[in-house]
């Protein structure tokens, strides 16, 4: 929730001067676990990629990996990485998901560590991966049918890897579209799915990300548009 909230501020072009930095930074790394991975919340036992993702994400935010422990946290990215070439929930051998590589990903990318923490051939399985999740939208597992989220999951990871012009752009602008609700608009999980919030906002970043016309442009480590990402950046000048 901490990091839904700075990017809504940002995207509505907040400053985040009314913000206590510090005590943020000082709750995220409370959450921190042993084993380099983090918490949901104070009291809660969950512990997966996706805590990592907001973590890094809050750090980076704010401008300040100095509380938590990077080192560790590489090591747990690192042993998160699947026999398939993918990235599981966390470090005990779980099978390899869209999502869960998007974040560990993004992570990488965040801490500037992605080509010391992977070795390029690593990088380049990951990619493949992700290539081969698509069927004209993407799939976020083997064996799995496709949904609209994993065009934005797998989109953006390929795109943190320089290669969104090896999968084919028109074929997920196509099922994106396709998952539109004719009547009461919206985008939905599947074309026989009601729209939801969740999945009208990856669908839309989705479209984005496959150079679909007239659309702001996103910034896939952050999940946010690249005009919001340049505010940040010189918000980030101000401090």
């Amino acid at each position: 929730m901490t990091y839904a909230a700075l990017v809504s501020l940002l995207t509505l072009r907040n400053n985040l001067g009314q913000l206590d930095r510090y005590k943020i930074l000082q709750g995220v790394a409370y959450l921190q676990n042993k084993d380099g991975s983090f918490r949901a919340g104070p009291s809660c036992s969950e512990s997966d990629m996706r805590f990592v993702y907001s973590a890094v994400c809050v750090c980076y935010i704010l401008n300040d990996f100095s509380l938590i422990d990077v080192p560790k946290l590489l090591t747990y990215i690192r042993n998160s990485l699947t026999y398939e070439g993918a990235f599981g929930s966390g470090s005990c051998g779980t099978e390899g998901h869209a999502a869960y590589t998007f974040c560990a990903t993004a992570s990488l990318v965040l801490l500037d560590k992605l080509n010391q923490a992977l070795k390029p051939e690593e990088i380049n399985q990951i990619r493949r991966w992700c290539l081969y999740r698509q069927i004209g939208g993407f799939t976020g597992r083997a064996n799995k049918l496709e949904d609209t989220c994993y065009s934005y999951w797998v989109g953006a990871t390929l795109s943190m890897l320089g290669s969104t012009d090896l999968s084919d752009c028109k074929e997920n602008i196509e099922y994106l579209l396709h998952n539109q609700n004719p009547i009461i608009g919206g985008v939905g999980k599947t074309d026989n799915e009601y729209p939801d919030p969740l999945h009208t906002f990856m669908g839309i970043a989705g479209l984005s990300l496959a150079h679909y016309e007239n659309l702001d442009r996103v910034y896939p480590a952050l999940t946010m548009t690249e005009n919001a990402f340049v505010h940040l950046q010189n918000v980030q000048k101000s401090w």
